[in-house]
């Protein structure tokens, strides 16, 4: 089966809505399932992130639709800037209804940028049993925890995961910050033979030459940080 994928302009154009009886909704889920180990995932980004937990970014569905070859656990699916039409938003919909369970809920990640189909498939009136939304409020959306942050701000935290910075270094605050302790401090006098070194690197600096500028922080990805936070909350309520 040929799946096209959807481009800008396609998915930006307004299109009659897909009518399926739920005998056809059932059937095209099934397919799907069935199919999607073999659909390319080239574009999908998998992490690990903790406690089981799983990180899947998708671009462009069905192509990028998560594979059973997926490990079981808690998921965080990023759908932010994700575009889709109505045919995979249909799929989409099977997948949650197999994949999301009270033991491994799945956390959605989307924004007014997300594709209309799917933004559609998250309106309040069509709830997901064990799915549960969160992103940029918007007019047009509404989901089920807001995140206060810039359109500016999310976007450069999206590109800066595409780019190869780590979840960590985008979710933690001061990720980066030198650690300065105890410990620290006994192994550098240590290893200076009892004098603690001066931390001062313009000391290392020939005349006339100037201090490199630091590099500037990584934006905080609060919608992912916060993504994170709840999924480790909803599995410490499971072992309590």
């Amino acid at each position: 089966m040929f799946f096209p994928r959807p481009t800008l302009s396609t998915v930006g154009t307004q299109r009659r809505p897909l009518r399926l009886s739920p005998f056809q909704r059932g059937t095209w889920g099934a397919v799907i399932l069935a199919l999607a180990p073999c659909l390319a995932h080239g574009d999908a980004i998998e992490r690990p992130i903790a406690d089981n937990i799983r990180f899947l970014r998708s671009h462009v569905l069905p192509a990028d639709l998560p594979g059973s070859d997926i490990k079981t656990g808690p998921i965080v699916l990023d759908l932010r800037y994700t575009l889709a039409e109505a045919e995979a938003a249909v799929a989409l919909d099977a997948w949650l209804k197999f994949r999301a369970t009270p033991r491994t809920p799945v956390v959605i990640l989307i924004n007014p940028d997300t594709a209309p189909a799917l933004r559609e498939l998250f309106q309040p009136t069509k709830k997901h049993a064990h799915v549960i939304t969160m992103g940029r409020a918007a007019a047009e959306m509404n989901p089920d925890i807001s995140i206060q942050i810039s359109a500016e701000d999310e976007r450069r935290a999206y590109d800066a995961l595409e780019n190869g910075s780590t979840i960590a270094a985008l979710t933690v605050e001061n990720a980066d910050k030198p650690r300065v302790d105890e410990a620290s401090i006994m192994r550098s006098r240590s290893e200076n033979g009892g004098v603690l070194a001066d931390a001062s690197a313009l000391d290392d600096l020939a005349p006339g030459e100037k201090k490199a500028a630091p590099a500037p922080p990584l934006p905080i990805d609060h919608v992912l940080q916060r993504a994170i936070h709840l999924q480790h909350a909803l599995q410490a309520l499971k072992r309590s």
